[in-house]
């Protein structure tokens, strides 16, 4: 018996969580990390912004092959819109970035080679 062949490892990193499927960017972004499943082993990377999302990491640790999370709060996303006027970066862009989450992404590559990040 021959052992599977190993799938290429991919990094999705999403700016908000994936789940629940609810709103266009959660749809969008869900579906498309789970079907990446299928041919690749998919690590999951995104933010939280809704302390109630919380209650859904369980169900998607149990699909991904990892599942790395940063918590938002309003007062980080009111600075990084300040930021973004600031720099003139766009709002989303400086609103939606977390040092936590960046420091976890890079120890993320450090432990795992990924063929594609998404």
């Amino acid at each position: 018996m021959t052992s599977p062949e190993k799938k290429p490892k991919l990094l999705f990193v999403s700016h908000r969580i994936p789940y629940p499927p609810d709103k266009g960017d959660k749809i969008r972004s869900y579906h498309l990390a789970l079907s990446l499943t299928e041919f690749y082993e998919t690590h999951l990377a995104f933010l939280i912004d809704d302390p109630e999302d919380e209650k859904h990491i369980p169900f998607l640790k149990e699909r991904f092959a990892s599942v790395s999370y940063r918590r938002l709060t309003k007062t980080s996303r009111f600075i990084g819109y300040i930021w973004g006027l600031i720099t003139g970066k766009p709002l989303s862009v400086s609103s939606f970035y977390d040092t936590g989450l960046a420091s976890d992404l890079f120890l993320l590559r450090e432990k795992h080679t990924f063929d594609i990040e998404f």
